[in-house]
């Protein structure tokens, strides 16, 4: 099984918004790049859950709160494993962000 690139995008916003949705029949293993295009720090937030819930994402599917991503550098987020049908959302204090999502689809 080939990896893949499930989506990238640059994050202009400080709400949640809605990156992925995995797909119907699979299961996926994704790893999350976050990049701080900005000259000073930024935190990002990446939770779980399903697409009708954003940008009102509850505290109990946030998988990572508040995570450090210094200026102009980038933070990876490994081995997270995405249900069918299930989003990935992303919040930062500040625009200017790009997310890059890749990984593996594997049939269930």
């Amino acid at each position: 099984m080939p990896a893949k690139i499930f989506n990238s995008k640059i994050i202009n916003t400080t709400v949640w918004e809605h990156i992925v949705t995995g797909n119907s029949g699979y299961e996926s293993t994704i790893t999350v790049n976050v990049s701080n295009h900005n000259s000073f720090d930024v935190t990002v937030s990446l939770a779980l859950t399903v697409s009708a819930s954003i940008p009102m994402v509850s505290a109990k599917d946030v998988l990572f709160l508040d995570q450090l991503v210094y200026s102009r550098n980038t933070r990876q987020f490994p081995g997270i494993i995405m249900p069918e049908n299930i989003s990935l959302a992303i919040k930062s204090n500040y625009p200017n962000v790009s997310v890059l999502v890749y990984g593996y689809e594997e049939e269930i």
